[in-house]
């Protein structure tokens, strides 16, 4: 279990206990719901009269509430909650991590789809080969090259 001071939602503790003292009284009344005579639902403290039938929607509890059992729901709640923000900090992290992902490969694909028409229409291709002279492609290997472009772009540049 998580130690609860060093989650950076501790100072929701007393916020949390001081509204559960002050709602103590509020809690004690009833609410009470009916629909009046022109078919309005109507939600109040204050009963209706004997003849229109209605609903207690929250009672008088049984017992009063156990501070060392409000303190534990409280320290669940605020663990979920850090559970939940971490987690929405993690999907957030994940969805930067695929847009980066994304425009790696539109670049690439730019980049082969640029290749391919130069390869397409231009029938004197010059390659650079690292350490000496550009060498004049044949028509066998601009042909080749076409292919293989094609290739690399329909496997790594359309949707799936």
């Amino acid at each position: 279990m998580k130690n609860l001071f060093k989650s950076d939602s501790w100072w929701l503790l007393p916020f949390g206990l001081l509204a559960l003292f002050l709602s103590t009284g509020t809690y004690a009344e009833k609410i009470y719901k009916w629909v009046d005579e022109n078919g309005i639902t109507v939600y109040s403290e204050i009963p209706p009269k004997k003849s229109i039938p209605s609903e207690s929607l929250r009672q008088t509890p049984d017992s009063p509430v156990d501070p060392a059992e409000a303190i534990k729901k409280l320290r669940e709640q605020i663990e979920a909650f850090d559970q939940r923000r971490e987690d929405r900090l993690f999907a957030a992290k994940e969805g930067e991590e695929a847009l980066q992902i994304k425009q790696r490969r539109d670049k690439i694909c730019t980049r082969l789809r640029k290749n391919l028409q130069t390869l397409q229409t231009n029938t004197r291709i010059r390659q650079k080969v690292e350490g000496k002279e550009p060498v004049v492609l044949t028509e066998e290997q601009r042909l080749g090259q076409i292919k293989s472009t094609q290739e690399r772009i329909q496997k790594e540049c359309t949707d799936n």
